[in-house]
């Protein structure tokens, strides 16, 4: 109980303040780190040499509480980890000096030279001018007193005993320091790694949605123009007859979730059948079969496509209690396909195929699966067909179209 009791006054303590943006998270908790362990450690050193009677160290590390208690003031509630930061590196270069000069190179003090150096290169990149002029002078300082202060007599003389003891907890908290740094910054790169992984998987899985994968994959690669033609393929329209109608008799929501509902399942059969989905306009939705991956057996697959959408339409009428129907128009042949615009890109079809088709459906019956002479001719040794004869339509004068029986 008194552990958790601490450990959550300890979380409470080190929380985020609401003023601290996420980008700045990071300087934030480097900030608590380079202020909160110095001052507990200057407190230990302040108890150690007025133990020893070094008064004029036990005053320095006064002064050094007093700093550190100051810089955590100006992290945690000003959220300036800029300026603690540059105080203790002040601080820990004026305090190992002393400390090297006064108790000798071997006592182990010019390790935090060391470990200072690493904390201000992790300040951010814009503070280069700060991190470069911090690491040189302590750089220098570091190799100058390693040259010059093991021929120096210390100024206070203190048993060899403590030298190796104080030689022994500099090593270890140095080690403890350089360790803690190694373990956050490599669970913070493990975390970056599978967040990007996770952003570039979930970027992947918006574009596919968007594009079909080869085209995607051809975007990415060269980006180039993408424009192909397919010799044969099967287009197919399927639109729900008197939506807007329909429509007007239901709230926004209701009309979004039913058409939800119709749609996500012919999503699912586009994936059971292998087709394209094209796009949705309105009420209406478009799927080819054959591009952007050719196959023989293209209008087959759009015909049980077809017949499978009008199935999960009569399905959703019985859980709904509605009377939705579809007109539902296909047409095969040659067609143009590719990738237009830079924003909002879409995968598009262009062609005379795609407009008899788009004809085929908007001059459908109701319930029927409408098909052009084309696309008859595929398939009228595998399904029966009954002539509708020759249909006049917008833009076309005539068009010859059959309708599936079985």
């Amino acid at each position: 109980m008194i552990v958790e009791n601490l450990r959550n006054k300890f979380l409470k303590l080190i929380r985020v303040p609401p003023n601290i943006s996420l980008k700045e998270r990071r300087y934030f908790y480097i900030g608590l780190l380079t202020t909160l362990f110095p001052l507990f450690f200057h407190l230990g050193m302040l108890i150690l040499f007025g133990v020893l009677g070094v008064w004029s160290l036990f005053f320095l590390n006064i002064f050094s509480v007093l700093l550190y208690v100051y810089s955590f003031y100006l992290v945690y509630f000003q959220g300036n980890y800029l300026t603690a930061i540059i105080l203790g590196a002040v601080e820990v270069f004026i305090h190992q000096v002393v400390c090297i000069l006064g108790l000798g190179w071997d006592a182990g003090f010019q390790y935090y030279l060391i470990s200072y150096i690493l904390a201000i290169g992790l300040l951010p990149p814009k503070q280069k001018y700060v991190i470069t002029f911090f690491e040189i002078v302590y750089a220098l300082t570091y190799f100058t007193l390693s040259l010059t202060v093991k021929s120096l007599i210390p100024l206070y003389h203190v048993s060899s005993e403590i030298i190796f003891s104080l030689n022994i907890i500099n090593v270890f908290i140095f080690l403890l320091l350089i360790t803690l740094g190694m373990v956050y910054f490599t669970r913070t790169s493990w975390k970056a790694e599978e967040k990007a992984e996770a952003e570039f998987q979930r970027a992947e899985d918006l574009l596919h949605n968007i594009l079909p994968v080869t085209v995607a994959n051809r975007l990415k690669s060269h980006g180039e123009v993408i424009a192909d033609d397919y010799e044969c393929a099967t287009v197919m329209f399927a639109d729900i007859v008197d939506f807007t109608k329909i429509a007007s008799d239901l709230r926004a929501d209701q009309v979004v979730t039913l058409l939800n509902e119709v749609f996500s399942k012919f999503d699912e059969l586009v994936e059971k059948y292998y087709l394209e989905k094209i796009k949705t306009i309105g009420d209406a939705y478009m799927v080819v079969s054959g591009a952007p991956n050719s196959c023989d057996d293209h209008s087959e697959r759009i015909i049980e496509f077809a017949v499978d959408c009008i199935r999960e339409i009569e399905k959703i009428n019985e859980r709904h209690q509605t009377n939705l129907r579809v007109r539902i128009g296909i047409n095969s042949g040659p067609v143009v396909a590719g990738v237009i615009g830079k924003k909002k890109f879409i995968y598009d079809l262009w062609g005379d195929t795609v407009n008899i088709a788009s004809r085929l459906e908007a001059y459908g019956i109701p319930g029927e699966i409408q098909v052009g002479e084309a696309t008859y001719n595929l398939l009228k040794d595998k399904y029966q067909f009954r002539d509708r004869g020759m249909i006049e339509v917008k833009g076309k004068k005539t068009i010859h179209a059959y309708i599936l029986v079985g």
